[in-house]
């Protein structure tokens, strides 16, 4: 069941049409708007996080949803019960197949590099302890310790093969 009683795969797909080869909703018919003015038009607006959102009104409230879920209501008729994961890591690209069902922590661990990384690659940093690079990696609710290393590249190196032997599908590079 999706979060609104009232909104169900049917009533979506009523007012939304999804391309899915370009990943655009479009509005048929505005659930609010009179006349129908936005009819054909692209549906939805970028959030602070930088995903697309498109908002409802039902029953005198209005509420915002991610694109992606309506795209997932959409093309299964499930309200989806877990996190959806864009494949490539942008929030924006909605294309049926870069989209997938993930838990909280393979959506994780595809994320790109964090803005505050100071080593320049994924599970790496330095040790002050050691005076030389460290590698971690996240398992499940805790961190692995890879070891200590000369250099940020064979640091890197390791985690790289942890992370696909850990997350599979999930691992990202970047």
């Amino acid at each position: 069941m999706s979060p609104l009683n009232d909104l169900t795969a049917d009533f979506v797909r009523s007012v939304l049409t999804y391309d899915k080869y370009n990943g655009t909703l479009f509005w048929r018919k505005h659930p609010v708007a009179k006349y129908n003015r936005y009819a054909n038009k692209i549906a939805g607006s970028i959030d602070k996080d930088g995903y697309l959102r498109v908002e409802f009104k039902q029953n005198g409230s209005r509420k915002r949803y991610p694109a992606h879920r309506l795209i997932w209501l959409i093309m299964t008729g499930v309200w989806p019960s877990i996190d959806i994961d864009h494949i490539n890591g942008i929030r924006t690209d909605n294309r049926w197949d870069n989209l997938r069902l993930a838990t909280r922590q393979q959506n994780l661990q595809n994320m790109k590099i964090r803005p505050n990384n100071t080593s320049g690659f994924k599970g790496v940093s330095w040790s002050k302890v050691a005076n030389k690079w460290k590698a971690q990696i996240r398992d499940g609710n805790t961190n692995k310790y890879l070891g200590i290393f000369s250099t940020r590249e064979e640091a890197y190196t390791v985690w790289c093969k942890a992370a696909l032997a850990l997350h599979r599908e999930f691992a990202r590079f970047d």
